[in-house]
């Protein structure tokens, strides 16, 4: 999963950011126990997808049931995610 940011650095549309975090999230369901008990969506489908799960996330870093190495590792992707999708929308638009 480390190698997800600059994954996501690389993408030029919402639509490829929001398939590299749908593809991030389904690898981290299947080895990640914990984080099938989180209440967050089981794909991510939308932008609001994403920040669900970075609040889940976020809301679980200090719990017992965070796994210390992963947990951090899909929060900071799907952040850099949120922050990628901002800044394509902020790209100027050609006229």
């Amino acid at each position: 999963m480390p190698s997800a940011v600059p994954k996501i650095q690389a993408c030029e549309t919402i639509e490829e950011v929001i398939r590299v975090a749908h593809s991030m999230l389904v690898e981290a369901l299947k080895t990640i126990a914990a984080l099938r008990s989180l209440g967050g969506p089981t794909s991510i489908d939308t932008v609001a997808d994403i920040s669900q799960w970075v609040r889940e996330l976020k809301s679980t870093a200090a719990s017992q049931i965070a796994d210390r190495e992963l947990f951090p590792n899909l929060y900071a992707a799907l952040r850099a995610a949120t922050r990628r999708v901002q800044a394509i929308e902020e790209w100027p638009k050609p006229r």
